[in-house]
């Protein structure tokens, strides 16, 4: 196999542009498996590369019909954030409602 060939793929050429820039830092690789009850299984590849602030995702699933490889791009990549952020704020407050109205049934009714 002749290695001087310079890759062509979107996600080969980006993850190698950032993964090379001497400003970026990467959170490494993280590897899932997934197996069914009936034995089925993917393999999942999460990897982040941050540079100047912004989040690029390279994310893979291999699984028996074969492959694909997914860069998710700073902008994609911020949106997911900001979601998961919300989500949080949302359990929080629910979580403090909850507090409140249970402390509020111990005491009786008063506050």
């Amino acid at each position: 196999m002749d290695d001087t060939k310079l890759p062509t793929d979107p996600y080969s050429q980006t993850q190698d542009r950032l993964s090379n820039h001497p400003e970026s830092s990467s959170a490494g690789g993280k590897v899932i498996d997934l197996v069914t009850l009936l034995g089925h299984s993917q393999t999942w590849i999460v990897k982040t590369i941050r540079l100047e602030g912004r989040d690029t995702t390279f994310v893979q699933r291999i699984d028996a019909e074969g492959g694909m490889r997914l860069v998710l791009p700073p902008e994609v990549t911020a949106a997911y954030r900001q979601q998961a952020d919300r989500l949080d704020t949302i359990g929080r407050l629910r979580a403090a409602r909850k507090g409140a109205a249970t402390r509020k049934a111990k005491k009786g009714g008063a506050l």
